[in-house]
């Protein structure tokens, strides 16, 4: 008798949200539109405990939301939906979501060789899968509490970050030289929510400076640098926009970077979970910067 032994293959998550990402951009061609599309409260994914999603897994569930034209915010686990008296239907198809777990790990012999025997702190990648309310029975809804008026919120934030902001002109640019935003006034755009948007984009430029996050891709990315830092932009622009409540909108050269992100989605499997995480450092820095209270960390376990 042959004794057969089965085999599993590891999955590998990075390059499987990679290959979400990047099907997504090839389907649509404007990584924006979940958030322009989706309304408010799908806009800022949470889950059904009220932790806020963040980085990469916000992306992740604006895309999921989209395509399956989900209008809840509210996510959750198949077991914590069960805690909550709620049930997943049959044939439902959940979402991935990704999230790191700290953990300490003793030197390498290298590292002990090299005269460093301290132990190391490390992140282990976990992934869960979660449902939207909508793929749900015997869940009811919250109602959502009224916040402020958007407008009104988005030129309080932006007067408070305090960044040298030249008005007037006609394009829309950061320039790291003097550390100067330069921004047309707010009758150039086609909406108040454009103005917004493109302020977010160019703030989120701002923080890169030397004297902020200090951000420089050029080591990893070489001349894709350029491109790569446009996209942390505008997922900066979109995660402030969840946060603010204001819509997106798609730059004129918006298709020329999306070309140039493909490439580098392509060649570099982790690079989409770097301009998640960097996005989400700068938009907590641009909302510690208003003096506002930046979401907290979701836990480990995306209940």
């Amino acid at each position: 008798m042959t004794k057969t032994t089965k085999t599993t293959t590891k999955r590998d998550i990075y390059e499987e949200v990679t290959n979400t990402i990047i099907e997504s951009l090839e389907t649509c061609g404007e990584w924006s539109r979940p958030w322009t599309n989706l309304g408010l409260d799908a806009s800022a994914p949470r889950s059904i405990n009220g932790r806020p999603y963040r980085g990469m897994n916000t992306v992740l569930l604006w895309w999921s939301a989209m395509t399956n034209n989900y209008t809840s915010g509210v996510w959750g686990t198949y077991k914590s939906w069960q805690a909550h008296g709620a049930q997943v239907r049959k044939g439902e198809k959940g979402t991935l979501v990704v999230l790191w777990k700290p953990f300490d790990r003793k030197a390498t012999a290298a590292e002990i060789a090299s005269g460093d025997d301290k132990n190391k702190r490390g992140l282990l990648l976990r992934h869960f899968t979660v449902f939207n309310a909508a793929q749900v029975d015997g869940y009811e809804m919250p109602e959502l509490p009224t916040g402020p008026d958007a407008l009104e919120h988005a030129d309080a934030f932006f007067t408070s970050i305090g960044a040298d902001v030249d008005f007037g002109g006609d394009d829309a640019y950061y320039s790291p030289g003097v550390d100067r935003i330069a921004m047309p006034m707010l009758n150039a755009f086609k909406s108040a929510d454009d103005f917004y948007a493109t302020m977010a984009h160019e703030h989120a430029h701002w923080t890169g400076h030397k004297s902020r996050l200090d951000r420089d891709f050029s080591g990893r990315f070489g001349t894709d640098a350029y491109a790569f830092e446009e996209l942390v932009a505008e997922l900066t622009s979109a995660f402030v926009g969840a946060h603010l409540g204001i819509g997106t909108s798609v730059r004129e050269n918006h298709a020329a970077y999306v070309k140039n992100w493909l490439r580098v989605l392509r060649n570099d499997k982790k690079a989409v979970f770097t301009a998640a995480s960097q996005a989400q450092k700068a938009c907590d820095f641009l909302t510690s910067a208003a003096g506002e209270t930046a979401s907290a960390e979701e836990e480990l376990i995306a209940a």
